[in-house]
Parts: structure tokens; sequence; C-alpha cells
């Protein structure tokens, strides 16, 4: 690892010492480098070569196209307030299929968000094919109907709340069961889809499960993406009944080409919305205090 500042444009300015959150830069002879012996505790975060105010800063785990100039004051916090307030979760979607420059935009945000530990090691896989989504359907009713069958069970209801743990069980009780239970009522009685909600676009969320902080830096990017999506005119709705069935089929993970070792975290589905809600709902924080 290397990092330096190009002597032809290097002020000594130290603004790269002063940002980097590691604390291992330093100026020799009023110029950036790594603290004899540092380079190895580097983060490769960037925020050394961002800070620079010529643009004379080099590091080795970059190159210049990995770098884009800063535009501010376009958004203001009223703007922004408006459209997270405006957002609403869809679950009625138009027949109509997304078209592949906005999902494209979705993702450009998406890459955007932030990361606990860098690199990010969040992966995308999109299904912009009705079809293809309808597709996981048979396996959620097959997964959730043999869930509800162990959780009414009580020698396996037993296995199923300690292998689990009991927040995790207590939200199966008492939210997941009821849901899909109905879910696949309406779908064998009378042919309603309300797993995946006939959405045209489907974007799952997978990761390293042995990166740090990788559950974090996959919600955050979900929620860029869903903002995203709202900017951009579509609805969308975070789906957490698919990612577990993904996660634990050995015949899916091989069909959609899922790494061994990364957790399917998270769905969002995908369309324009076939209602428009002319009100939105005010929501409130549990609790807020000042210390």
């Amino acid at each position: 690892m290397e990092f330096h500042g190009d002597e032809a444009g290097c002020s000594g300015c130290a603004r790269c010492v002063e940002a980097c959150p590691e604390c291992i830069l330093e100026l020799h002879e009023k110029r950036p480098r790594f603290e004899p012996g540092a380079d190895a505790d580097c983060i490769s975060c960037g925020h050394c070569v961002m800070a620079c105010s010529t643009g004379a800063a080099r590091h080795s785990a970059f190159t210049d196209a990995d770098f884009y100039p800063v535009e501010r004051g376009e958004v203001g916090f009223d703007g922004l307030v408006r459209l997270f307030s405006a957002r609403r979760s869809v679950r009625r979607f138009k027949d109509e299929p997304v078209p592949r420059e906005l999902i494209d935009k979705v993702i450009e945000a998406t890459s955007t968000a932030p990361m606990g530990f860098p690199p990010h090691t969040t992966e995308v896989l999109v299904f912009n094919d009705r079809g293809k989504i309808q597709e996981l359907i048979p396996h959620m009713v097959k997964g959730y109907a043999g869930l509800e069958g162990a959780v009414a069970n009580p020698v396996a209801r037993f296995f199923v709340k300690r292998a689990v743990g009991a927040p995790l069980y207590k939200a199966l009780e008492t939210h997941v069961i009821p849901v899909t239970k109905r879910a696949r009522r309406l779908y064998e009685e009378r042919k309603l889809e309300r797993y995946l909600w006939n959405a045209p676009a489907l974007l799952l969320f997978h990761a390293d499960r042995f990166a740090t902080s990788n559950l974090e830096n996959t919600w955050i990017a979900v929620t860029y993406a869903m903002l995203a999506a709202h900017a951009l005119g579509l609805g969308t709705l975070v789906n957490g009944l698919l990612p577990p069935i993904v996660d634990r089929s050995k015949e899916l993970r091989f069909k959609l080409g899922i790494p061994r070792d990364n957790q399917v975290q998270a769905a969002l589905l995908l369309g324009f919305a076939k209602l428009q809600y002319k009100r939105g709902i005010r929501r409130k924080l549990r609790k807020v205090e000042y210390v």
C-alpha cells in the first residue's frame, strides 16, 4: 500500500493527514506519506484523496477514475423531507415493466450508500421479468407451509425456538406465520398472489456473511435504493418473506449463482404504483430524549 502527494501539485497543506480516520499519515519534508510501518493499518477509505485541495494526493488502492467532483447545494433540507414524507410502501403495481435505464439509475444511486467498513460487500441480483419473479412463489408457499407445520408441532416448535432465539421466534409467531397463512390461503383458494405482490421487478440483496458490518451495509443500501426509486417515480416494497427462503434453498442458491459464503439479507420490490396516495400519515419515533 502506498500514498503520496504528487510533487507537481502538492502544497503540503496536510489536509490529507487531518482527514485520515486511522491517524497513520504524516508530513515528511513537507510531503504526505504513511507513517513508517503504518500502511498495513490503512482501511482504504479514500478520505485522504477526497480531502486534497489540489488533487495531488495519490493512493495505490485507487485510480483517478475512482473519484469525482462533489457538487453541493442542490437539495435543501425541506426538499429532502418532502421526498421522505411522500414515500409509501406499494402493494399494488401496474402491469407495466420497469425500464432498464430506471433500474440502472437505482443501482447507481444505491452504490453511493455509505458502508460501515470498506470495501462494500453488498451484492444485488436484479430480476426485471415478472415471470422469473413468479417462479419464486412455489418455493415460498412450500417453505412457509413447512414452517407453519413446525410451529404447530410442540416438539418441532421447541427446536425452532431454540434455533432462532426468543425475539425472532416471537416475530414468527405473532407476525410472519399469520401473514404467510393468509397469503397461502389466498393463493390456493383465490389465486391471489400476496407473496411478492405481482411486482414487475425485484432487487435481491446478499453479502458475505463473514464480512464486517455486512448486514448494516446491506440495509443502508436498501434504504438508498428505496428512496432513489421513489425519486424516479417508482413504487417500492421491502419484502422480508423472500430472503430466508432463498438463503436456505440449495436449489435456488445454485440457480441464482449466490456465492456459498453469502447470506441473502433483503429484497426490494419495484414497479409503477397502481394507486397514488393523496395524503400521508404522520409517524413518530417511540421516544426521543436529550441527554
